[in-house]
C-alpha cells in the first residue's frame, strides 16, 4: 500500500512536472507564434512591397522591351528593304557583267576566230616563203659551188702565175740588190773623195763633175729603193732618218711613214725630239750615206 501511495504521489509529481513542462512549452509556443505572427505581417509588408516594386520594374522592362522590339522590328523591316535593293543593284551589275561578258565572249570568239584565218594564211604564205627560201638556197649553194669552184681554178692559175712573178721578181730584186750594192759602193767612194778631214791637214775641191757624179748616184741608189719599197736609211750630217721613199725627183727625196714602216728622227744637232714625222724632205746633196732602214 505504502509503494503504491508512493508511486501515485510521484505519478502526481510526475503529472504536475509536465504540466509545468506544458505550460512552459505553450507559453514559448505562445511567444514563438506570436513573434512568428509578426514576422510573417512584416514579411507579408515587405512582400507587397517587393511584389510593388517588381510590377513597377516588370511595367518598366516590358516597355523597354516593347520599345526594343519596336525598334528591330523597324531595323529588321529597314535591313530588309536595304537587302531587297542591294539584292536589286547586285541583280542588275550581275545582269550589266553577263551582258559584258557575253560581248567579251563574243568578240573573243570572233578574234579567234579571225586569228586562226590568219594564222592559216600566214601559214600558207610562210610555207611558200620558206619554200621559196629553200628554192634560193639551192640555187645559191649551186651558184656558190660553181663560184668555188670557179675560183679554186682560178686561184690555181694565180697560183702559177705568182709563182712566175715570184721567180721573176727575185731575180729582179737581186739585180736591184746587186746595183744598189755596185751604187753603194760608187756613193762611197764618191763620198769619201768630197769629206774634208776633221784636222784640216788634208782637204779635196769637189768639182762640179764630181757632185753631180755623187748626187746622180744616190739619185739612182734611192730609186733603186723606192722601186724595191724597202725601208732606207738616210744618214745626213749629225743624224740620220728611216723610212719609205715615196718620190725621188732632181734635187729633193721624199720619205713618208707607210703601212709596214715609221719615219723617226732619231738624233739631230738642235737635240730636239721629232717622233713619226708624217713626211719629210731631204736635198740629195745633204746626205752622205744610204743603207737598208731598220
Amino acid at each position: 500500500m505504502n509503494r503504491i501511495a508512493q508511486l501515485e504521489q510521484e505519478s502526481r509529481d510526475l503529472l504536475d512536472h509536465l504540466n509545468a513542462i506544458t505550460d512552459a512549452h505553450q507559453l514559448e509556443l505562445k511567444g514563438v507564434r506570436d513573434n512568428l505572427t509578426c514576422h510573417i505581417d512584416q514579411g507579408t509588408q515587405e512582400s507587397a512591397k517587393l511584389l510593388a516594386q517588381t510590377s513597377k520594374i516588370r511595367d518598366a522592362q516590358q516597355e523597354e522591351l516593347r520599345v526594343t522590339r519596336d525598334d528591330l522590328t523597324n531595323r529588321i523591316t529597314q535591313l530588309e528593304q536595304e537587302s531587297r535593293d542591294l539584292l536589286d543593284h547586285f541583280n542588275a551589275i550581275t545582269d550589266a557583267h553577263q551582258l559584258e561578258l557575253r560581248a567579251m565572249w563574243d568578240n573573243l570568239s570572233r578574234r579567234i576566230d579571225q586569228g586562226s584565218q590568219e594564222s592559216t594564211k600566214l601559214l600558207a604564205q610562210t610555207s611558200k616563203i620558206r619554200d621559196a627560201q629553200q628554192e634560193e638556197l639551192r640555187a645559191t649553194r649551186d651558184d656558190l659551188t660553181n663560184r668555188i669552184t670557179q675560183l679554186e681554178q682560178e686561184n690555181s692559175d694565180l697560183f702559177a702565175k705568182l709563182f712566175k712573178i715570184d721567180s721573176v721578181y727575185q731575180k729582179e730584186l737581186n739585180s736591184v740588190r746587186t746595183e744598189i750594192e755596185r751604187l753603194q759602193k760608187e756613193h762611197e767612194e764618191t763620198s769619201r773623195k768630197s769629206i774634208i778631214s776633221e784636222n784640216g791637214a788634208q782637204s779635196s775641191v769637189n768639182t762640179p763633175f764630181e757632185s753631180n757624179q755623187s748626187v746622180r748616184v744616190v739619185r739612182e741608189l734611192l730609186s733603186a729603193y723606192q722601186r724595191v719599197g724597202a725601208v732606207a736609211a738616210l744618214w745626213l750630217k749629225g743624224f740620220h732618218v728611216n723610212g719609205n721613199i715615196t718620190d725621188v725627183d732632181e734635187h729633193l727625196v721624199t720619205l713618208t711613214t707607210g703601212v709596214t714602216s715609221i719615219v723617226k728622227v732619231e738624233n739631230n744637232t738642235n737635240d730636239v725630239v721629232i717622233d713619226t714625222p708624217n713626211r719629210i724632205r731631204v736635198k740629195l746633196d745633204d746626205i752622205q750615206a744610204v743603207s737598208d732602214g731598220d
